[in-house]
């Protein structure tokens, strides 16, 4: 080990790589310098160290209420789909229960949640030590958005609404489905929390409700976001 620790010293101790690795050096390398031992110094960096990762949940270890019956070949395999995908998100570490509700059907690959899939999971809080804190819903709902918030977070991500799926030429989004207010149904906006400001984009998607198979004004999109310094 050499005089003044370099992230090379930090790895051979055991820690995990990382961008934290920046900050540990400079307060391990200051206890250096103020006469303090090599072991006082790795000290110093784990301090700096992110907590370790959750295991995933063992298969079938949280409760999976099924909502949903097949009554033809199509709908079995539709179920068959959608409850594979459930059962591998239900292995996410803070998720404590899920449901499949009547009208759901795959989103993607197995894992993705479902139209359809519901979850309750623990209180995830953002780490401070991240240069950005993006937090993800499927439905904006006002309530949630203000704990994303509150929780630290500075940009949320959502969908659900389809963008109004019906817009009225100058008046917008007729309903959003959801808590939101109509002239939010879609795109990039400063959400209006009490404790500070963050943003807000929701995507008008891709689809449309099962019930209502239709878009007026409202044409699909699938939203890139570009982020930049501050």
């Amino acid at each position: 080990m050499t005089e003044i620790l370099s992230g090379q010293d930090l790895i051979d101790a055991g820690l995990p790589q990382g961008k934290w690795f920046g900050k540990a050096l400079v307060a391990a390398n200051a206890v250096l310098e103020s006469g303090g031992s090599q072991g006082d110094a790795l000290e110093a960096a784990r301090a700096f160290a992110p907590p370790p990762a959750l295991p995933l949940h063992a298969a079938a270890a949280m409760p999976l209420h099924l909502n949903i019956e097949a009554e033809t070949p199509d709908e079995a395999a539709n179920v068959e789909a959608v409850t594979r995908s459930m059962v591998e998100l239900m292995r996410t570490p803070v998720i404590r229960a899920g449901a499949i509700m009547p009208d759901a059907c795959p989103t993607g690959p197995s894992g993705t949640i479902p139209v359809g899939g519901r979850t309750a999971q623990v209180q995830v809080v953002a780490t401070l030590d991240t240069d950005v804190r993006v937090a993800l819903t499927h439905s904006p709902e006002p309530r949630v958005l203000d704990d994303f918030v509150a929780d630290g977070f500075d940009l949320m991500l959502a969908g659900h609404t389809h963008g109004g799926q019906v817009r009225v030429p100058v008046y917008g989004a007729l309903v959003t489905n959801s808590g939101l207010d109509r002239r939010m149904a879609r795109g990039l906006h400063r959400w209006p929390s009490p404790d500070r400001p963050a943003w807000l984009h929701v995507s008008a998607g891709l689809g449309t409700h099962p019930t209502a198979p239709i878009r007026f004004a409202c044409p699909p999109e699938a939203s890139l976001l570009t982020l930049v310094p501050r």
